[in-house]
C-alpha cells in the first residue's frame, strides 16, 4: 500500500500519528498521517476532522498551516490509510530548537506571542486544540 509519498524527513513519530516532510506529485510538502500501514477507525476519523478544520481555519490565519488535500487508500471495507497533505512552511517543529538552556527572554516572548496568534485564530472558530505543545508547533522565521 502506498500513498504515493517519498519521505525526505521525519518532523515528529508518535503512537497515534507520523509528521514528515516528504516529495508528492514534485512538491515538497508536509504530511500527517496514522501510524501505517492503516490506521484504526479512529485515528482514520481524526486525521478526516482535523481536515475539514484545517481547511476551515487556515483561510483566515497566516499562523496555521496550510491544508491542502486529504489522500486516502481505502484497502478493504474494515482497512483505510489517510494523510493531510500540507503547503511546507520550511519550518521546523518548535520542540527541536528549544536550547538545553531555553530562549533569551525576547526569543521567547515572540514565540509566546506569535503562538497565541495561532491560536486566537483557532479559538475565532470556536475550536479547542487539546494538544497545545512545542512539538506541535512549527517554527518558521528562526535566529539564533
Amino acid at each position: 500500500m502506498s500513498l504515493g509519498f517519498d519521505v525526505l524527513d521525519v518532523l515528529h513519530q508518535g503512537k497515534h500519528s507520523a509528521v514528515f516532510r516528504a516529495r508528492y506529485k514534485n512538491e515538497i510538502v508536509i504530511v500527517k498521517t496514522h501510524p501505517l500501514p492503516y490506521g484504526t477507525p479512529s485515528e482514520v476519523e481524526s486525521l478526516e476532522r482535523e481536515y475539514k478544520i484545517g481547511r476551515l481555519v487556515m483561510s483566515n490565519s497566516a499562523h496555521v498551516p496550510r491544508y491542502l488535500q486529504i489522500v486516502s487508500h481505502q484497502h478493504d471495507a474494515k482497512r483505510k490509510a489517510v494523510a493531510i497533505v500540507m503547503a511546507d512552511s520550511k519550518g521546523q517543529p518548535l520542540s527541536s530548537l528549544i536550547p538545553a538552556k531555553g530562549f533569551p527572554l525576547d526569543t521567547f516572548l515572540d514565540i509566546a506571542i506569535e503562538s497565541v496568534k495561532g491560536l486566537r485564530d483557532i479559538h475565532r472558530h470556536n475550536i479547542i486544540h487539546k494538544d497545545v505543545k512545542p512539538a506541535n508547533m512549527v517554527w518558521c522565521t528562526f535566529e539564533f
